[in-house]
């Protein structure tokens, strides 16, 4: 029954959130009628759709009350299984919620604490490798699925009740050092592949953690960015400094040839240091220097030639390229703090700055992350484009074609050799929407980055002090800035061009 209902739940899901972004139905809706009313059009095509998602929230709710009763109780009381697949639906539950109905009814309960009792006591449990250890497993993922579902639906609301009721303090307490990957010259090699699956699980559960704690960073007012006693701040710096090994380990990899899960671990930890790091005097886990070198390897990298950007499937590239330039958002966000916040300034070069050995940020690094970044927008901005000509012009495209399409996108196990072109054609058509919708959104993120960088660059120039060393500088910087005020993505550059205007200004 309940695998049933898990069905349903993603049928709904598919039909009322698609994964297209309102961008690229603004380009549909342009391309299917004439005139100027197709913000008017897309507006009520999103009417439509929140209106279907109330009403399917409203068929739901008429059983809730049973529905929350039973799988509350199998939640608790039933099996190790049918733990697991209690809290999925309660996770899918939460999903559709449109009132906090749901979530009053698992705050009433006590779920929420409940899980955060249950992974806290799990993860600081020794590395004992047994079977109830293997098989509490799955239920835990699962409980993390719903906390972090709780975050993501409700936002800072959502947030701020995780943390009122102590999740911080549950998920300080846990031993995630020992969730680390490590060999041993000491163990045969049968016990090492027999625990390696083992490892691998548990240290995957260092991701839920750390998104949990990202939600938390976006409960710090950037506005009280020098108040020391800003309590979610201290919270959070503890947990990082609590968990050092971690962190280091992660900051420490090699971007080069790191997976989509290390990228995604990296970001987060990236993020979280970049929110909350800056109001830590003492550097004693060496967060700042781990930071430093990676802004000196990543602001300066080619970043088409790495591994992970060059596998054959095209969605999976995109997602890592997105997860990147994340990376680079959060590191150069750091820096923008520390320039306008805490009045640092840069060096222009490695050349004028060697303090100890030690590497300091420079303005000649910002300034080749803003190249990478002024060559990303052009080229995404012409990928968004073809992808959506595509889009208008796949009902022209021959069975092959679609097929190659599909292929590309990695989705061949969505189709039989039965299938007709038509259902072919919408499993293209939502992939290459998807796909120019991720465009669109590393745009949005490109420009984030541009704007930090020119910031911090302007900031410098209008430096009485530091205007004066800048001049050789400045007319390294002239084609560029140029070749950033060229390019026009419909409005969303007006803030980078009165940004880079300024600068080609002075």
């Amino acid at each position: 029954q309940y695998a049933l209902l898990l069905s349903y739940f993603q049928y709904c899901g598919s039909i009322l959130d698609s994964d297209v972004p309102p961008s690229v139905i603004r380009f549909l809706l342009l391309e299917e009628q004439e005139g100027d009313d197709d913000e008017l059009t897309l507006q009520n095509v999103l009417k439509e759709q929140s209106e279907l998602a109330r009403a399917n929230f409203a068929i739901i709710r008429k059983e809730a009350q049973a529905v929350i009763d039973l799988v509350t109780k199998d939640a608790i009381h039933g099996s190790e299984t049918g733990k697991a697949i209690s809290f999925y639906v309660l996770d899918s539950l939460v999903s559709i919620d449109h009132e906090k109905y749901f979530l009053n009814q698992l705050q009433s309960r006590g779920i929420l604490r409940s899980c955060l009792t249950d992974v806290s006591n799990y993860l600081s449990k020794d590395m004992s490798f047994s079977s109830e250890f293997s098989q509490r497993f799955c239920t835990i993922d699962a409980q993390f699925s719903l906390l972090l579902r709780i975050t993501h639906h409700y936002g800072k609301h959502g947030s701020q009740i995780l943390l009122s009721m102590g999740a911080l303090q549950n998920l300080s307490s846990c031993s995630l050092s020992g969730y680390q990957k490590k060999g041993s010259s000491r163990l045969n090699s049968n016990v090492v592949k027999e625990r390696a699956g083992e490892i691998d699980k548990k240290w995957s559960l260092t991701a839920p953690v750390l998104r949990i704690i990202t939600s938390f960073t976006s409960l710090v007012d950037s506005a009280d960015f020098l108040e020391v006693k800003n309590k979610i701040v201290r919270e959070i710096v503890d947990f990082a400094k609590q968990h050092q090994s971690i962190f280091n380990s992660i900051l420490r990899e090699n971007i080069s040839g790191a997976n989509a899960f290390s990228l995604e671990r990296l970001n987060m930890v990236v993020s979280i240091l970049s929110k909350i790091w800056a109001y830590e005097e003492n550097d004693e886990c060496s967060y700042v220097q781990d930071l430093f070198s990676m802004m000196h390897s990543l602001f300066s990298l080619d970043f088409g030639s790495l591994n992970f950007i060059q596998s054959p499937n095209m969605i999976e590239n995109q997602k890592s390229e997105l997860v990147l330039f994340g990376i680079c958002f959060g590191l150069i966000s750091y820096l923008y703090f520390l320039a306008t916040k805490k009045n640092m300034r840069f060096q222009i070069s490695d050349g004028d700055n060697n303090k100890l050995g030690q590497q300091q940020p420079t303005l000649q690094m910002v300034s080749n992350l803003l190249n990478s970044v002024t060559l990303a927008l052009e080229r995404v901005g012409e990928e968004k484009y073809l992808l959506l000509n595509k889009v208008r012009d796949l009902n022209e495209l021959s069975r092959k074609e679609v097929d190659e399409i599909i292929k590309v996108c990695m989705k061949q196990d969505c189709i039989s050799p039965n299938d007709n072109i038509r259902k072919r054609r919408y499993i293209a058509m939502i992939d290459l929407c998807c796909m120019a919708g991720n465009r669109d959104q590393l745009i949005t993120l490109l420009l984030q980055v541009a704007e930090c960088a020119i910031t911090i660059l302007l900031v410098h120039f209008h430096d009485e002090a530091c205007a004066e060393d800048l001049s050789s500088f400045s007319d390294e910087l002239l084609p560029l800035l140029e070749r950033l005020e060229h390019l026009k993505e419909r409005t969303k550059l007006d803030v980078i061009s009165s940004c880079s205007t300024d600068l080609l200004a002075l």
